[in-house]
Parts: structure tokens; C-alpha cells; sequence
């Protein structure tokens, strides 16, 4: 037991201090830099949003660490869960199937989006089956052609692979290699990359920025350092400019909290919009892309571009977006997260206001399992400007589900 107990505390150790050599590289402006307890006294900080008041206590003082240090050891994070694999339809509205695949309780049964959901299942859950099962959708077929598929029931030619799902597979891949060390998962990274050139399928292309983070997150620093420089110039150059000015042309609404979403019918989307307008949204920079670039810099390694290529996007994030304000490093008060209650229709990839085009609503009665949208966000509040690395694989397999326990404790 007492062997036990040191392992715990060694492992909670080795978190706060690879947490620690995290933030030097994302210290705010605010924070004084020049010394440990500012150092230490944002990361604690930061972790439970107690950044104001940090700032308002003498910062060379053992007062002000001894006192963030208590937070840490006395605030809980925030609930994830419960978890269940193969929920029924009245338990879940996003469950595995039998491919162990994402799927939801819905017309489509969710198919189509399959990758980005397996991603964001093993983001919060740590099922390796969704790894398992996004590594066979890449493969070579009967014509010696290498291919990804979006699901085993989805034939490739009439729904082909897209961007989105080729970067949220190499994301899965790189979140398991960061957790166990998995060299099969690295292994498949590369076998996607190098044998995929610039036509992914018949619908989808792979540029050269998409091109550099696929090498960067296998490591190659000088293609990161490309990649988060070419992210940087396309924001300044082009996205910003675009979003403010055609943004003040069409004259969108803000995006609402939660409590003051009304769903459509009730309140108009896009669609119902003039023409005009949904001619500008096509022009203007996505959500769905934002929360794309959000993902591809959260799996990436620290760098010092990293920071100014999350800036970069910031002024396009929706209001009330906080998914994706975290992935881009920026604060969400605690109590907009635990509050938030799970929704259908993509929730962080899209818009409370009338940018909408989705049948956007709150699953109301909640289900008793698997609320993907809300346990994302609150795992990325408890784990803010959270970083792999090799201190992360020190206790990952303590945090893995694997089948056999899976199914025992549901």
C-alpha cells in the first residue's frame, strides 16, 4: 500500500510539474514572469480561474503561492460521465456500434461523421477501441489504391473521405501514441501520411499546411514551425479581414448561452436567411474549421509559434463557443461549463445564433450516459492549455478503458 501511495504522489508530482514547464512557454501578459511563484501561481491559477485574484496578491510573497497551492490540493475538477460503450437508445444518444465505430441514435446514425466522433470519444473516455477501429478505415482496396473510409457501412465512393475526418484520424492516432507510447499508432500516422498525396478523394485535398502538421505531429519541428507560420499569415492576410468585413456587411447576430438558445423553428436559421447572406457565411471562415485548427494545435507539441497561431484565430471564435475558445488557450469561467448541458446537432462545431444551419437542440430529458459535447468540455477545462508529452505516458495506462473492464463495470 505504501508503494502504492508514493506512486500516486509521484505521478501527481510529475503532472503538476510538466503542467508547470507548460505554461512557462503560455505565460500571460499579466503575470510577472521573473519569478517562481508567478510561474507556479499561473498554473494553479489558470487550472481553477482564480487568475484575478492571484493578481491583486503580492506576487513576491510565500503568501500568495501557499495560498493557490491550497486550491489545487482542495477544488475537484469537474465531473465526466458515466460512460457506457454499447448504450441502448433510451440510455445514450451516442454510443459504439458494432464496429466499435461512433454512431448516434439518429436517422443518419451518425456514419458520416464517424472519425471526428471516434476522436472525441477516446479524447474524453479513453476507449482504445475507437484507435483501434479508426486505423482500419485506412487501407489499400482491391485496385491497389490507398483509401479512407468513413465507416464500414459508408461506401467510399458515394460519401469519400474529407479533410476534416483525415486530420481527426491522425489527432486519435496521436492522442494514443502521447498516452501509451503506442508505436503501431505512430506507425499509422506515418503509413496515412506518406501515402496520401495532395488528392485525398475525389472531394477533398490536402495542401501543403495540412501536409505540414501531418509531418508535425510526427515530431518534425522545422514543418511545425511551417505550418503554424502559414496558419498565422492565411489568419492575418485573409480569414480576419473576410470575417470583419463581410461580418459588419451581413450583420449576424452574436451567438446566445445555452439558456437563450431556441431551437429552430422557434427561431430562424440560416437557411431562412436571405440569399445574400448565406452567399456571405459560405465566404466567411467556418466553425466547423475553427474547431478543426483548435484540435490540430491542441495535439501538437509545444513551440513558441504556437501561442501566436492560437491569437491569430481567436477573433472569429463565436461568443458562447467555449470548446473552442480552451483548444485556442483562451479562460471560460467554471460555471459556464458546469452548467452546460449536452446537445445534439454539433454543438462546437457550429452556432447559437442564426448562422445556424443545423437542427441544433438540447437533449432534453439528459441522458444517463455518454453526453459527448458536455464531457469534452469539461475535460479540456480540466486539463487547460493541456500539452502531451512523455510525462503524460508515466500512469496513461491506469486511465485506459479496455473492453473486458469496460463491459464488467457497465
Amino acid at each position: 500500500m505504501a508503494d502504492e501511495n508514493l506512486r500516486d504522489w509521484s505521478y501527481v508530482l510529475k503532472r503538476f510539474l510538466s503542467q508547470l514547464v507548460n505554461e512557462l512557454a503560455f505565460l500571460p501578459i499579466e503575470v510577472e514572469r521573473k519569478t517562481l511563484l508567478g510561474c507556479v501561481g499561473v498554473v494553479i491559477s489558470k487550472r481553477f480561474d482564480l487568475l484575478p485574484f492571484f493578481q491583486r496578491l503580492p506576487r513576491r510573497t510565500m503568501f500568495s503561492g501557499f495560498f493557490l497551492l491550497t486550491n489545487v490540493l482542495t477544488m475537484d475538477e469537474l465531473q465526466i460521465g458515466p460512460y457506457m460503450v454499447r448504450a441502448t437508445e433510451l440510455e445514450a444518444f451516442q454510443y459504439a456500434d458494432k464496429y466499435n465505430m461512433y454512431a448516434t441514435y439518429s436517422k443518419s446514425k451518425g456514419q458520416g461523421d464517424s472519425l471526428g466522433g471516434n476522436a472525441d470519444m477516446y479524447f474524453v473516455y479513453r476507449d482504445e477501441r475507437f484507435v483501434h477501429s479508426a486505423m482500419n478505415m485506412w487501407y489499400w482496396n482491391e485496385q491497389g489504391k490507398y483509401i479512407g473510409q468513413r465507416h464500414p457501412e459508408v461506401d467510399p465512393d458515394d460519401h469519400p473521405m474529407s479533410r476534416d475526418h483525415y486530420h481527426s484520424t491522425l489527432s486519435v492516432l496521436k492522442m494514443h501514441y502521447d498516452d501509451t507510447g503506442s508505436q503501431a499508432s505512430m506507425d499509422k500516422i506515418k503509413e496515412i501520411t506518406d501515402n496520401t498525396g495532395y488528392i485525398i478523394s475525389k472531394m477533398a485535398r490536402r495542401g501543403l499546411g495540412l501536409k505540414w502538421w501531418s509531418k508535425a505531429i510526427q515530431g518534425d519541428r522545422f514543418r511545425q514551425a511551417l505550418w503554424h507560420i502559414n496558419g498565422i499569415v492565411q489568419a492575418i492576410l485573409l480569414y480576419l479581414p473576410v470575417h470583419f468585413i463581410l461580418g459588419a456587411i451581413a450583420k449576424f447576430d452574436e451567438e446566445v448561452e445555452q439558456e437563450d438558445w431556441k431551437p429552430w423553428p422557434e427561431s430562424e436559421r440560416l437557411q431562412d436567411l436571405p440569399k445574400w447572406k448565406q452567399v456571405i457565411e459560405d465566404i466567411m471562415y467556418p466553425s466547423y474549421a475553427m474547431q478543426m485548427v483548435g484540435w490540430k494545435l491542441y495535439v501538437t507539441d509545444n513551440h513558441w509559434l504556437k501561442k501566436l497561431h492560437q491569437k491569430a484565430y481567436r477573433p472569429m471564435v463565436g461568443k458562447t463557443n467555449y470548446v473552442q475558445m480552451m483548444l485556442l488557450g483562451m479562460d471560460v469561467p467554471r460555471e459556464r461549463i458546469e452548467s452546460y448541458k449536452a446537445m445534439r446537432g454539433g454543438r462546437w462545431g457550429g452556432y447559437l445564433s442564426n448562422r445556424n444551419d443545423r437542427n441544433m437542440r438540447v437533449l432534453d430529458p439528459p441522458f444517463k450516459y455518454n453526453n459527448l459535447d458536455r464531457d469534452v468540455a469539461r475535460k479540456l477545462f480540466n486539463e487547460p492549455n493541456y500539452s502531451y508529452d512523455s510525462m503524460d505516458r508515466f500512469k496513461a495506462r491506469d486511465v485506459l478503458y479496455y473492453p473486458e473492464q469496460r463491459e464488467k463495470e457497465t
